[in-house]
């Protein structure tokens, strides 16, 4: 067992049993002894709760309890996080092997204060795809999408004293909230090109389902820094948050052909190429239209 900084997880749980064990032996099994492993289950009825209860004596804590949510039960497990590192992990996404000591190596230097790695993304088939998504380092860039894949995120605990908690009134967009809220503050994402945590596509994944739910919290978020940045900064902020509303849309597609359902895929990207006919032009575009008739 390799040692380090304290780490600590935080998976937030509400009726998924279908895939919370994985999930939690994901992070069980890595192989960095100093392990703080939270679980905040919003009072789930479908035998989550006797999962959890099967490796209390392994969690640090767990609670089960109707909540107000994803994000206040994230915020109840941060606040009772003690590690220097922090992240979470969604109760049906997994982390790699290796993926803590990896990511304890990192933060040895003592400028990482924020961190992401690669992300796998995988359905009852097998991996699909991996997506490397290297943060941009001109700001503006952060309001064209998402940047990071969230399962493989992690920070200093420290920049919740800096920055503040999620925010509770954003039910889809609480992280890229607080990313955002870090770049305009000045931080700076180190990228690791390593595999850390793999997001699993299911039909009843929030960021299937409910994708119009993001589109709108998206504009929310973006509108709200956009004001914070730098006056010569702005426009082109607003510029890439109109490429980002396509590549939100383009992303659906993609999970809609992950999933099997080229037929609603075809038709989105066509009222896509409708509102935003630029979009035609870019790479992702060419890159979505191959994904679709592949």
């Amino acid at each position: 067992m390799m040692s380090g900084r304290k780490i600590s997880i935080i998976t937030p749980s509400y009726n998924q049993a279908a895939y919370l064990e994985e999930t939690i032996l994901s992070v069980l099994n890595q192989d960095h002894a100093d392990l703080e492993y939270i679980v905040i289950d919003g009072g789930s009825s479908d035998g989550s709760v006797e999962i959890i209860r099967k490796y209390q004596d392994r969690l640090a804590y767990w609670v089960s309890e109707k909540d107000e949510g994803q994000t206040a039960a994230l915020n109840k497990g941060f606040k009772k996080a003690s590690g220097d590192i922090v992240a979470y992990l969604n109760s049906d996404d997994i982390y790699l092997p290796g993926a803590l000591a990896r990511v304890a190596a990192e933060f040895s230097d003592p400028k990482c204060y924020w961190m992401s790695g690669t992300c796998q993304f995988f359905n009852q088939s097998g991996i699909q795809h991996s997506e490397r998504r290297r943060p941009p380092s001109f700001r503006p860039r952060w309001f064209d999408h998402c940047w990071l894949s969230q399962p493989a995120v992690f920070w200093r605990r420290s920049l919740f004293e800096r920055y503040g908690f999620f925010d509770e009134r954003l039910r889809y967009c609480m992280d890229y909230d607080f990313w955002l809220r870090l770049i305009v503050g000045g931080e700076h994402c180190h990228f690791v090109d390593h595999p850390l945590a793999a997001f699993r596509w299911h039909d009843t994944s929030k960021t299937i389902g409910e994708r119009g739910g993001f589109e709108l919290e998206d504009d929310v978020v973006r509108e709200r820094y956009v004001k914070k940045l730098a006056w010569h900064e702005r426009p082109w902020a607003r510029h890439f948050a109109r490429v980002g509303k396509s590549k939100l849309r383009q992303q659906e597609v993609r999970s809609l052909v992950e999933l099997g359902r080229r037929s609603e895929g075809f038709n989105l990207l066509l009222k896509t190429l409708v509102k935003y006919p630029p979009s035609a032009l870019t790479r992702s575009f060419v890159q979505t239209v191959g994904r679709l008739v592949s």
